[in-house]
């Protein structure tokens, strides 16, 4: 709290904070915020400071039931319980509250990992889609299917253009050739190894959705847990998510 630190470390904005809440005219404060601005702000701030039961300016809420109903009915992701168990107040305010910043596609200078990853799974999705198609898991002696890869790329990256991403083009056809490079990294690490092992792709894609045998509160009662699964690997009796 801004009264409780030293002043040789706080900024003038918040000296002013700590003046105005410890007694003092708070006139820097108030030219900053201006005269009703301020009368508005202090009142706030010295109820926010204070020690003891928690007040109006709180935000002590009852059970959210719009939330619970649909937690409910729509179950937890993976990814939610992530979130839950790494920070409660951002699942609260993502989830609950729903004041998650929206994610924008890119920048001039960049290309957003969620765009990067939307382009890899696209690609992922039509290479294995492609393989099973024309039955290259038959064949184990079969080479790296290059052609295979080359038109799934091309037709992800078709959609997605350096204007479309609002980025520019030099940056784009590096982005591009560097993500072509990995995939084509990846995919023979990852045949290799599924050959390995005796396993296929399966399944691309796939929702999964099950009630758990944990305990849970009795307003989630019955709430299912689901996701979505990337792959599901099978063969030799077995199965791998």
């Amino acid at each position: 709290r801004a009264s409780q630190r030293r002043p040789s470390r706080i900024a003038p904005k918040e000296a002013s904070v700590a003046s105005a809440l410890n007694g003092g005219d708070g006139k820097a404060l108030r030219r900053a915020f201006g005269g009703e601005g301020f009368d508005r702000l202090l009142p706030a701030l010295r109820e926010l400071n204070r020690r003891g039961e928690p007040g109006p300016l709180d935000g002590v809420i009852g059970p959210p039931a719009p939330f619970l109903k649909d937690l409910r009915r729509g179950g937890l992701s993976p990814s939610a319980l992530e979130t839950l168990a790494r920070c409660p107040f951002q699942f609260f305010a993502s989830r609950v509250l729903g004041l998650a910043e929206p994610e924008r596609p890119s920048e001039c200078g960049e290309v957003s990992p969620a765009v990067k990853g939307e382009i890899y799974h696209a690609i992922l999705r039509g290479f294995y889609a492609r393989l099973e198609a024309q039955g290259f898991w038959e064949r184990p002696d079969a080479p790296f299917p290059d052609r295979v890869l080359g038109e799934a790329e091309d037709e992800v990256f078709g959609r997605f253009t350096w204007r479309s991403l609002g980025v520019y083009p030099l940056l784009w056809e590096i982005v591009s050739d560097a993500m072509r490079g990995n995939l084509r990294r990846f995919l023979a690490w990852d045949i290799t190894e599924l050959r390995a092992g005796g396993l296929r792709p399966l399944l691309l894609e796939t929702r999964l959705e099950a009630e758990l045998p944990v305990r849970l509160p009795a307003a989630l009662a019955g709430m299912p847990f689901q996701g979505r699964a990337d792959r599901i690997d099978a063969g030799s009796g077995r199965f791998r998510v």
